[in-house]
């Protein structure tokens, strides 16, 4: 059963996952590329994988939407495709 993608050519490189061992591998495998994340403050798991390899926050920004909330999976998003499309 697939647990998780990774696309790198995708905006920032898309991690979605189901779990967080898959996510956290597959952000490792990103990291070998790339010296940054974004995703979302509810993804506990990937912020504390950031906390414990010393890479630290340098910036947040807040969602916005337009019209009746969304039901999102934010915890699932280990990293976004871009500003515009989340």
């Amino acid at each position: 059963k697939v647990r998780g993608y990774f696309l790198p050519t995708f905006g920032e490189g898309l991690i979605i996952a189901d779990n967080a061992k898959a996510g956290i591998e597959l952000m490792k495998f990103r990291f070998k590329n790339k010296d940054h994340a974004i995703l979302p403050v509810d993804n506990s798991a990937a912020i504390n994988f950031l906390h414990d390899n010393n890479i630290t926050e340098y910036r947040s920004a807040k969602r916005m939407r337009l019209g009746a909330e969304r039901a999102w999976r934010l915890k699932n998003i280990y990293n976004r495709i871009g500003g515009n499309l989340g």
